[in-house]
């Protein structure tokens, strides 16, 4: 019996987009997922195509900044008050 050929999914095929980098690393997996509107195995071929761990990694350092920068603001906020 002759096999037949796998299909191709057109979700696969999808490139990356351009601002993939700068939205993942501003809103993480749910920003993008939101923007692109797209599976999440397809989300993380572009993670990975973006650097995998490094863009993971920088992801968390950023996160760990904004949380830095909040804190520091509360601060502010309750010596002014």
């Amino acid at each position: 019996m002759k096999e037949r050929p796998t299909p191709v999914r057109p979700y696969a095929l999808r490139p990356c987009p351009p601002d993939f980098r700068e939205r993942y690393m501003l809103g993480g997996w749910e920003e993008v997922e939101l923007e692109y509107g797209s599976r999440p195995s397809v989300i993380t071929r572009w993670i990975e195509e973006n650097g995998g761990d490094e863009l993971r990694y920088a992801r968390s350092e950023h996160l760990k900044a904004m949380r830095a920068e909040a804190s520091v603001a509360r601060l502010q906020r309750r010596r002014v008050g």
